[in-house]
Protein backbone atom coordinates (compact mmCIF):
# COMPACT_ATOMS: atom_id res chain seq x y z
CA UNK A 1 0.00 0.00 0.00
CA UNK A 2 1.27 3.48 -0.97
CA UNK A 3 0.92 6.08 2.28
CA UNK A 4 -2.40 7.53 0.93
CA UNK A 5 -3.78 3.78 1.13
CA UNK A 6 -3.87 2.86 -2.50
CA UNK A 7 -3.28 -0.37 -3.33
CA UNK A 8 0.47 -0.49 -5.22
CA UNK A 9 -0.24 -3.65 -8.48
CA UNK A 10 2.98 -4.68 -9.51
CA UNK A 11 2.86 -6.60 -12.53
CA UNK A 12 2.12 -10.13 -11.37
CA UNK A 13 -0.64 -8.65 -9.51
CA UNK A 14 -2.68 -7.46 -12.09
CA UNK A 15 -5.44 -9.47 -13.79
CA UNK A 16 -3.69 -10.78 -16.79
CA UNK A 17 -6.44 -12.31 -19.16
CA UNK A 18 -5.44 -16.24 -20.75
CA UNK A 19 -7.33 -15.35 -23.89
CA UNK A 20 -4.68 -12.70 -24.83
CA UNK A 21 -1.21 -12.17 -25.55
CA UNK A 22 0.61 -9.04 -26.62
CA UNK A 23 2.37 -9.21 -29.76
CA UNK A 24 5.49 -7.17 -28.04
CA UNK A 25 6.54 -6.36 -32.69
CA UNK A 26 3.27 -4.07 -33.04
CA UNK A 27 1.81 -3.51 -29.46
CA UNK A 28 -1.44 -5.83 -30.48
CA UNK A 29 -3.21 -7.93 -27.89
CA UNK A 30 -3.22 -10.98 -30.10
CA UNK A 31 -6.54 -13.54 -29.20
CA UNK A 32 -5.87 -17.13 -28.33
CA UNK A 33 -6.74 -19.66 -30.85
CA UNK A 34 -9.95 -20.87 -29.29
CA UNK A 35 -11.44 -16.86 -29.74
CA UNK A 36 -10.21 -17.32 -33.41
CA UNK A 37 -11.30 -20.89 -33.70
CA UNK A 38 -15.07 -19.65 -32.44
CA UNK A 39 -14.64 -16.49 -34.88
CA UNK A 40 -13.93 -18.40 -37.76
CA UNK A 41 -17.06 -21.18 -37.08
CA UNK A 42 -19.25 -18.17 -36.24
CA UNK A 43 -18.51 -16.16 -39.21
CA UNK A 44 -16.77 -18.49 -41.97
CA UNK A 45 -18.21 -22.29 -41.71
CA UNK A 46 -21.60 -20.75 -40.06
CA UNK A 47 -23.45 -23.02 -42.53
CA UNK A 48 -21.17 -26.18 -41.30
CA UNK A 49 -21.91 -28.28 -37.96
CA UNK A 50 -18.61 -27.19 -35.78
CA UNK A 51 -17.25 -30.36 -34.86
CA UNK A 52 -17.64 -31.87 -38.66
CA UNK A 53 -15.71 -28.59 -39.38
CA UNK A 54 -13.20 -29.81 -36.47
CA UNK A 55 -12.83 -32.96 -37.58
CA UNK A 56 -12.44 -32.40 -41.33
CA UNK A 57 -8.72 -33.41 -42.75
CA UNK A 58 -9.78 -31.62 -45.92
CA UNK A 59 -12.03 -28.60 -45.53
CA UNK A 60 -11.65 -27.99 -49.54
CA UNK A 61 -12.81 -32.23 -50.46
CA UNK A 62 -15.49 -32.17 -47.72
CA UNK A 63 -17.03 -28.93 -49.72
CA UNK A 64 -16.78 -26.36 -46.38
CA UNK A 65 -13.70 -24.78 -48.27
CA UNK A 66 -14.13 -22.16 -51.35
CA UNK A 67 -11.86 -19.30 -52.28
CA UNK A 68 -14.56 -17.15 -50.50
CA UNK A 69 -14.04 -18.27 -47.21
CA UNK A 70 -10.43 -18.51 -47.47
CA UNK A 71 -10.43 -14.82 -48.13
CA UNK A 72 -12.98 -14.30 -44.91
CA UNK A 73 -10.27 -16.63 -42.76
CA UNK A 74 -7.71 -14.15 -43.83
CA UNK A 75 -9.39 -10.86 -42.80
CA UNK A 76 -10.07 -12.78 -39.81
CA UNK A 77 -6.95 -13.50 -38.75
CA UNK A 78 -5.44 -10.01 -40.52
CA UNK A 79 -8.08 -8.43 -37.52
CA UNK A 80 -7.39 -10.93 -35.04
CA UNK A 81 -3.18 -10.16 -34.96
CA UNK A 82 -2.72 -6.48 -36.68
CA UNK A 83 -0.21 -7.80 -39.47
CA UNK A 84 -1.78 -7.93 -42.81
CA UNK A 85 1.62 -8.39 -44.48
CA UNK A 86 2.58 -11.48 -42.62
CA UNK A 87 -0.22 -13.39 -44.49
CA UNK A 88 1.15 -12.65 -48.07
CA UNK A 89 3.29 -15.84 -47.95
CA UNK A 90 0.17 -18.07 -47.14
CA UNK A 91 -0.29 -20.95 -49.14
CA UNK A 92 -3.08 -23.39 -49.98
CA UNK A 93 -2.18 -26.12 -47.71
CA UNK A 94 -2.49 -23.81 -45.05
CA UNK A 95 -6.17 -24.00 -44.90
CA UNK A 96 -6.64 -27.84 -45.88
CA UNK A 97 -8.02 -28.03 -41.96
CA UNK A 98 -8.42 -26.15 -38.69
CA UNK A 99 -5.40 -27.75 -37.41
CA UNK A 100 -3.34 -26.04 -40.75
CA UNK A 101 -5.19 -22.65 -39.98
CA UNK A 102 -4.05 -22.51 -36.30
CA UNK A 103 -0.37 -23.38 -37.53
CA UNK A 104 -0.31 -19.99 -39.85
CA UNK A 105 -2.24 -18.01 -37.04
CA UNK A 106 0.46 -19.39 -34.21
CA UNK A 107 3.54 -18.14 -37.09
CA UNK A 108 2.08 -14.77 -36.94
Amino acid sequence: MSAAGATDLSPSDTDTDTDIHTDTRQGHMKPDWTTVEADLLDNVFYAFDAAQVRASDDLPKDGMLDSLSIVAILEALIEATGQEEAFDDAQADDFRNLAAIRELYERI
